[in-house]
């Protein structure tokens, strides 16, 4: 997946770039995404909920059909 999109912190006015998703988690019925950002190491990968990631639906949209195309 090539980066898209941005993630922009509500708190800051940093913008960081997204690189891609790596995986994704549900808890208490909410999404959470393994955010690789551009720049930094896989190691620095952080969870973010869904609502952190408006600016970048299309590449969620894009790891969630391939993560069902792969079950």
């Amino acid at each position: 997946m090539q980066n898209t999109g941005s993630f922009n912190q509500s708190l800051e006015s940093d913008e960081y770039a997204v690189e891609k998703i790596l995986d994704m988690k549900t808890i208490d019925n909410q999404e959470y995404y393994l955010i690789k950002w551009e720049g930094y190491s896989e190691k620095e990968s952080t969870w973010e909920p869904l609502e952190h990631l408006l600016n970048i639906v299309n590449l969620v949209e894009e790891f969630k059909s391939k993560k069902i195309g792969k079950n």
